[in-house]
């Protein structure tokens, strides 16, 4: 969108006429964090998650993850 188009946007967001338009989902976003994305931009405040929801969200989504798991991928090994 260009500068126009997200003023317009917003626009059509504050009148709540639905012709307001969501941003697509991201190349490599799973699902359920678009999802999350969602919700966060919900017009009502009482259905939007807290932060408290947010953050246990994303710590249940980041269990069993270890970075050094992926560093460990990364790593390129000569081959003599």
């Amino acid at each position: 969108m260009n500068d126009e188009q997200v003023i317009e946007n917003a626009g059509h967001y504050y009148r709540n006429d639905n012709k307001q338009i969501y941003l697509p989902q991201p190349v490599n976003c799973p699902k359920e964090i678009y999802d999350l994305m969602l919700e966060c931009w919900n017009r009502t405040e009482c259905e939007r998650p807290s932060f408290r929801e947010i953050q246990m969200f994303l710590q249940r989504k980041n269990m069993g993850y270890n970075p050094k798991d992926e560093k460990m991928n990364q790593i390129k090994v000569p081959i003599c």
